[in-house]
């Protein structure tokens, strides 16, 4: 049997490559190791077996300095994330030193978002069996933001525009801005915001809402976002948390999970520079029902007064014309029942002054008949007599004085 050397193995093996794999093809493989040296992607690829996760098949490839810059035009390097799962077009080359390489001439960015799109799938169904859905839009923002706790890179451009938008509003709004750094983009994503949010969490009576914001970016910086534990984690914080994190149609579970989706920073900034708004307004609105109300109370009061004033008036003048009447008609009942008590008065002065004069002693006396006294006492009966004293004899013209010897009963 004849004995080969490694080299001219590898050169029949190379031969064999180059003339079955002449032409580029498609592969779907799952990426394992990324490394940049010098602007080339070195890569390591595998395939697992679905049940078990064994791999089952590796291999290395490479990404050119030449062919990325045709690729990232329109590709991000999000993509290149280990565990990502790539559909490529490779040219197969095997070098009879190096061995077999794949490189690497197009990337079907379409199939790792799909793949992206499944496990996010996966990732809400979880949240759901586990009821940890979308909690965070259960809690209650206050009437009015004050403090807000972000959750950014403290470098990002998208920093810059939330708290100039917010800080310099139009309204004068004051706000107190807490940040906690994190990274937006890469595999520290995940871990990093997940750590802020228990640091916010611990100190949650010191904020009223919580904000994750970044600049924009390529749909593919989305598989950050598309963290369980991110959502998990929401699912247990108190406070509401807005997210905008710069994508103006795509959606992350981030997003679907937090209290408030908004697309970018300056959208979070005026999100809350508008809830606030929205209850000066309201209390604005309130204010003027209030005063409307009351000048209303007011004007019903003021004519209800001047109402009751004029009736109290009518009702005085009323009081007084009966009462006048009622004492016009007393005086004249008293002046009626004085008139008749007077005139009874004189009559019965008259009757007595005809009496007096009926039994005036000087008209007896006229008529010729006379008055015996004794002792000052006129005497009316002979038993009346004292016969030790003189009798006086009245008459019409003159007194008679009497000794009296003896008197006779008739």
């Amino acid at each position: 049997m004849e004995t080969l050397s490694l080299s001219r193995l590898n050169e029949y093996l190379r031969r064999v490559i180059t003339l079955n794999f002449s032409e580029p093809l498609w592969i779907n493989a799952e990426l394992v190791q990324c490394n940049l040296n010098k602007g080339n992607y070195y890569i390591e690829l595998a395939e697992r077996d679905e049940s078990t996760s064994e791999i089952l098949a590796q291999s290395v490839a490479v990404i050119w300095k030449t062919t990325w810059n045709n690729l990232k035009a329109r590709i991000s390097p999000e993509i290149l994330r280990e565990g990502n799962k790539l559909r490529l077009k490779v040219h197969v080359d095997y070098h009879i030193r190096y061995g077999l390489k794949l490189n690497v001439i197009d990337i079907d960015e379409s199939f790792t978002l799909g793949d992206i799109v499944r496990q996010r799938q996966e990732i809400i169904s979880k949240l759901i069996t586990e009821k940890l859905w979308q909690r965070n839009k259960e809690t209650r923002i206050p009437l009015v933001v004050k403090r807000v706790a972000v959750i950014t890179s403290l470098t990002a451009a998208g920093k810059r525009d939330f708290e100039t938008h917010l800080l310099e509003n139009e309204y004068s709004y004051t706000f107190n801005i807490t940040y906690f750094k994190a990274t937006m983009q890469g595999n520290k994503t995940a871990p990093e915001i997940v750590r802020s949010l228990s640091l916010i969490s611990q100190r949650q009576d010191e904020f009223d809402c919580v904000a994750i914001i970044r600049g924009g970016g390529a749909k593919m910086d989305l598989i950050d976002f598309d963290s369980y534990d991110i959502a998990k984690k929401l699912a247990f914080t108190d406070l509401p948390v807005l997210t905008g994190i710069g994508h103006d149609q795509d959606e992350s579970v981030t997003d679907l999970c937090a209290y408030k989706q908004l697309k970018t920073p300056t959208a979070v900034a005026d999100y809350i520079i508008q809830h606030n708004l929205l209850f000066e307004s309201q209390m604005t609105e309130l204010y003027q029902k209030a005063l409307h109300l009351c000048n209303a109370r007011i004007h019903r009061n003021m004519v209800l007064l001047a109402n009751t004033r004029k009736n109290l008036v009518m009702s005085s003048i009323a009081w007084q014309q009966n009462k006048m009447t009622r004492l016009k008609n007393l005086t004249h009942r008293i002046q009626m029942s004085a008139q008749k008590w007077i005139q009874s008065k004189n009559l019965q002065l008259i009757n007595t002054s005809h009496l007096l004069k009926s039994n005036n002693p000087l008209l007896i006396l006229e008529k010729g008949y006379s008055m015996n006294f004794q002792n000052n006492r006129r005497i009316k009966s002979i038993e009346d007599i004292d016969f030790q004293k003189d009798l006086t004899t009245v008459l019409r013209d003159g007194m008679v004085i009497s000794n009296i010897e003896k008197t006779s009963k008739s």
